[in-house]
């Protein structure tokens, strides 16, 4: 499998993925529908709570984003991801708008996160953008994440949640918790709602 940045000053730089199903990153068309909806986010920040090979967080800090935060838990994985890493440590620009990478348990990495993001000014809050896609069965780690992000006192921004129709939790689960999407976008079964908390 083969990834490469879709735009931004790092377009068209590849990716390391591993063989195989280790990880089942955004498809191509699903994360160029993303990000050409936003096209420039300067002074956002964006963090990728499960980021597998990074593709998200790296496409959204070559789109602009002041900071990249990735989080992955998987060892095996976490050491692809520091490669990719290591990769925009050499661009320009790295310096002024930082790439954070932690081995970590996501829930632990969000709950530390936003006690530092509780003191951040307000029109910084405004510019975060969470994007969360776990494995699709993990269905207590959506609920829990979600959940905690949506009734945080602290988080303001945008949740974007990716999952499967038919192998995650279906798009009608999240409304069912009375959660109104901003917009969804989908591809085939998958799809990633975007909802403002």
């Amino acid at each position: 499998m083969s990834l490469k940045i879709l735009g931004g000053v790092a377009k068209g730089r590849s990716l390391f993925v591993p063989p195989g199903d280790t990880i089942r990153p955004t498809s191509v068309m699903m994360r160029r529908r993303l990000f050409d909806s936003r096209q420039d986010l300067t002074d956002y920040i964006f963090v990728d709570a499960c980021a597998g090979s990074g593709a998200m967080g790296l496409e959204a800090w070559s789109r602009g984003a002041k900071r990249v935060c990735l989080v992955e838990h998987e060892k095996r994985v976490f050491k692809l991801l520091e490669k990719n890493y290591e990769l925009f440590e050499k661009l320009e620009g790295f310096d002024e708008r930082p790439i954070e990478i932690s081995n970590n348990d996501c829930t632990r990495w969000l709950s530390a996160f936003s006690e530092e993001y509780a003191r951040l000014p307000q029109n910084e809050k405004d510019n975060c953008i969470i994007f969360f896609d776990p494995p699709y069965h993990l269905h207590n780690l959506y609920k829990d994440i979600v959940g905690g992000v949506i009734n945080s006192d602290w988080f303001s921004g945008e949740l974007w949640i990716e999952s499967d129709e038919k192998k995650g939790l279906p798009s009608s689960f999240w409304h069912d918790m009375g959660l109104k999407e901003k917009k969804i976008f989908t591809q085939g079964t998958s799809y990633v709602f975007i909802v403002p908390f």
